[in-house]
């Protein structure tokens, strides 16, 4: 609802697909998944003939089986998942989407110890969000900011990397590349909020600190560009006045 609410304002969503099929999983009734290896196939050719065209096939068990009473509580879960859905799509549909490897994996544990645990969900999010043929760009988003070199090593050109500016002592660079990765740099400053003693995560208090970074830096040479990757676990309470508190004379979304 707060992504929606920012109407046609530029937005980049950064998100796992992950979620999507649990929340598909929830509309298709949450049903149960065996975490079991897959069981090896026999050929079965030898064993038995096929049956010709004209043979009537056994009924299944299942099929005269009286139909079980559907569970309030996943019946519930099944529609609160397929409004969610409906509207998700309706707020990426006209947003930029960057794609979490799936399951958002760890990509610093990876690199320590089997990059292939990184590049397996790399691969499976993708580049078109299934069933609505939105195309996402891959990324990689760690909760602290932080990336090692070995992680960094496992990011490609065409990923990327969303790391704190507190990897960069001195003065971070809005872009910076090493090894051939792509580090877009994040504020710290403007995730934490406004100051006290009122909440410094409430709507306001956030949009206003994101506003004064922002102004801060046009009065910096060269006007760097400011990102801000709102905080993890953030729930606002509401999302009335934050979008259009950014509908500046002299702050432009991208």
């Amino acid at each position: 609802d707060f992504g929606a609410s920012a109407g046609s304002r530029p937005l980049t969503w950064l998100l796992d697909p992950a979620l999507l099929d649990a929340a598909k999983s929830l509309v298709a009734g949450n049903p149960p998944r065996s975490l079991a290896p897959p069981a090896a196939k026999t050929d079965t050719s030898s064993e038995s003939p096929t049956p010709d065209s004209t043979t009537s096939p056994e009924p299944s068990p299942s099929s005269t089986e009286e139909p079980t009473e559907e569970d309030p509580e996943v019946a519930a879960a099944a529609t609160a998942g397929s409004a969610w859905l409906d509207r998700l799509h309706e707020a990426l549909d006209s947003s930029e989407i960057l794609a979490l490897p799936y399951g958002d994996v760890d990509v610093a544990a990876s690199a320590e110890s089997d990059s292939s645990i990184y590049q397996r969900p790399r691969d499976r999010s993708g580049t078109v969000l299934a069933p609505w043929g939105l195309a996402m760009a891959p990324a990689i988003a760690p909760p602290d900011g932080f990336l090692n070199d070995r992680a960094i090593d496992l990011v490609k050109n065409d990923t990327t990397a969303l790391v704190t500016d507190r990897m960069f002592p001195g003065g971070a660079p809005a872009v910076a590349r090493t090894a051939g990765a792509r580090l877009v740099t994040t504020s710290s400053d403007a995730a934490t909020g406004g100051p006290g003693p009122d909440d410094p995560l409430a709507t306001v208090a956030l949009r206003q600190r994101i506003v004064s970074e922002a102004a801060l830096r046009l009065l910096e040479p060269g006007h760097r560009p400011l990102v801000v990757v709102l905080p993890q676990n953030w729930s606002p309470t509401g999302s009335s006045g934050f979008f259009e508190g950014l509908d500046t004379g002299w702050l432009r979304l991208t």
